[in-house]
C-alpha cells in the first residue's frame, strides 16, 4: 500500500509541474498582448482535474492505512461469532435487528452496564439520556461505529477534522470563561514601591446542546426478517454522511439559531478582495500578516475546493507559486507555507462573499453530548410494513473569541462587492 501511495504521489507531482508550465507559458503570452491558445486551456483545465483525482486516491488509501486490520462484522450471534469482549457490539445489532422487546434480562443489562461505562470513561455504548426518561430512549452506537462515524464526519466537511472537539455525560447548558487582556503587559518594579493592582475584565461564551437528527431511514421488514448481511453498517454510515453535511454547515456558517454559531460568522473580516471573482498573491500574504503572531503556529487556512483551483495557479514577485504540493507519501500540501484545509460548505468567490478564512482552529470548541443515538422506530411506519431508524446528535460550536478584532484568533478574506 505505501509502494502504490509512493507511485500516485510521483505521478500526481508530474501533472503539477505539467500545469506549471503552462500557467508559465500563458502569463508569458498575455504579457506579449497575445491570446493564449484554446486548447492549452482546456490542457490545463483537464490537469487540474486530474490532480483532483489523484488527491482523493491519495487520501482514500492513507485512510486505509490507519483502519485496523481486522474489523469485526455486525451479525447476529447465529450468523458469525463476536468475541465475549464484544458483546455490547453483539447486543446493539440485535437491538438494531429485533427491537429493545427482544433482548434476552442479560443482554438489556448490558446496555446498563454500558450506562456506567461511559460515566467512568470506558468504551460502550448507553441508553441515550433524552430530557425524558423510561423506555422511550435509543441507545448509542457502539464504540468501533463510533470511530467510523467520526472519520466519516471529519471527512464530510473539514470543520470537526480541526476543531478542538469535546464530550459531556449530559446536556445542560454552561458558560465558557473569556478574558482580553492584551491591553496589559505588568510592570517594572522599583525598590519599596507598592504593586499595581489590574484586574482582569471576564465574559462567557453560552453553549447549548443544539439536536441534529438524520431524518427517518425506512427499512423494508422483509430485508430485517432476513438479517441481510451488513445492512446496518450501510445504514449507519448513511447516518453519517447525512449528519456530517448538516454539522459541516452549522459549524461554518450556522447563525446560533437553535443551532452552532458558524466559525465564519464570528471570525474577524480583516481583508477584502479587489476584485468581485479574484484574489492575488499578495492579497492572501495580507490576510495571513492580519493575524496575531501568537496565533501564527498552528495557523491554518481554509477555503472551498474552487478557491483552491485559483490559488494553485498564483505566483510571487518572484514569479514562485505560494502553493506548494506535498512531495512525498503522506506529506501536505501548503500554501504559503501553511497547511490548508479543504471546506465545500464555505462561500466560493463572489460578490461580498466570506471565502477564506485563516486562524488557529483549535479555538473553535465544539461541544458534543455523549455521541451519536440511534433510535428504532418499530411501530411508526409499519402501515407500510417498514421499521425506521433515525440518529441524533446534541452538540453546538463557538469560537472562543475574547476580543472581536485585533486578537481574534481567525481572520477571514471577503470578496469585493463589486
Amino acid at each position: 500500500m505505501i509502494t502504490e501511495n509512493k507511485s500516485l504521489v510521483e505521478k500526481r507531482q508530474g501533472l503539477i509541474e505539467q500545469m506549471k508550465s503552462l500557467v508559465d507559458e500563458q502569463r508569458t503570452t498575455l504579457e506579449a498582448g497575445k491570446d493564449f491558445p484554446q486548447d492549452k486551456l482546456d490542457q490545463i483545465e483537464r490537469i487540474e482535474k486530474d490532480i483532483d483525482i489523484f488527491d482523493e486516491a491519495i487520501e482514500r488509501i492513507e485512510r486505509m492505512a490507519v483502519r485496523p486490520k481486522e474489523e469485526i462484522t455486525l451479525h447476529l450471534p447465529n450468523k458469525i461469532e463476536v468475541p465475549e469482549k464484544d458483546a455490547y457490539l453483539r447486543t446493539f445489532a440485535k437491538y438494531f435487528w429485533r427491537g429493545k422487546d427482544e433482548l434476552t434480562p442479560e443482554e438489556r443489562m448490558t446496555l446498563k452496564e454500558g450506562e456506567s461505562s461511559l460515566e467512568k470513561g470506558q468504551p460502550g455504548f448507553q441508553r441515550a439520556q433524552t430530557t425524558q426518561t423510561g423506555s422511550s430512549g435509543g441507545f448509542l452506537i457502539p464504540t468501533l461505529l463510533q470511530t467510523a462515524i467520526t472519520a466519516a464526519l471529519r471527512a464530510a466537511g473539514g470543520m470537526r477534522s480541526v476543531a478542538d472537539i469535546w464530550t459531556t455525560p449530559n446536556g445542560d447548558p454552561f458558560n465558557w470563561p473569556t478574558y482580553d487582556d492584551t491591553g496589559n503587559n505588568g510592570r517594572w518594579l522599583g525598590e519599596n514601591a507598592q504593586i499595581t493592582e489590574t484586574d482582569l475584565t471576564f465574559a462567557q461564551i453560552a453553549y447549548e446542546a443544539w439536536t441534529a437528527v438524520s431524518d427517518s431511514i425506512n427499512v423494508p421488514i422483509q430485508l430485517i426478517q432476513d438479517e441481510v448481511v451488513g445492512l446496518e453498517r450501510v445504514i449507519t454510515e448513511a447516518f453519517a454522511n447525512r449528519m456530517g453535511r448538516l454539522l459541516n454547515i452549522a459549524y461554518t456558517t450556522g447563525d446560533g439559531s437553535a443551532k452552532p454559531h458558524g466559525c465564519t460568522v464570528d471570525a474577524h473580516a480583516s481583508k477584502t478582495c479587489a476584485s468581485p471573482t479574484a484574489v492575488t498573491g499578495n492579497e492572501i500574504i495580507d490576510l495571513q500578516e492580519t493575524l496575531d503572531e501568537a496565533y501564527q503556529l498552528n495557523a491554518k487556512f481554509m477555503f472551498h475546493q474552487s478557491t483552491r483551483k485559483a490559488v494553485r495557479k498564483l505566483t510571487n514577485t518572484d514569479g514562485e507559486y505560494i502553493w506548494q504540493p506535498g512531495l512525498r507519501a503522506g506529506s501536505t500540501d501548503l500554501l504559503l507555507g501553511k497547511e490548508y484545509v479543504i471546506n465545500n460548505s464555505m462561500a466560493e468567490m463572489g460578490a461580498s462573499n466570506k471565502f477564506m478564512m485563516y486562524g488557529d482552529f483549535s479555538h473553535y470548541k465544539i461541544r458534543d453530548v455523549m455521541g451519536f443515538t440511534v433510535f428504532r422506530l418499530n411501530e411508526r411506519y409499519m402501515d407500510y410494513l417498514q421499521v425506521g431508524f433515525l440518529a441524533a446528535l446534541r452538540t453546538d460550536g463557538r469560537l472562543l473569541r475574547a476580543n472581536a478584532t485585533t486578537y481574534n484568533p481567525m481572520k477571514i478574506m471577503t470578496s469585493a462587492a463589486s
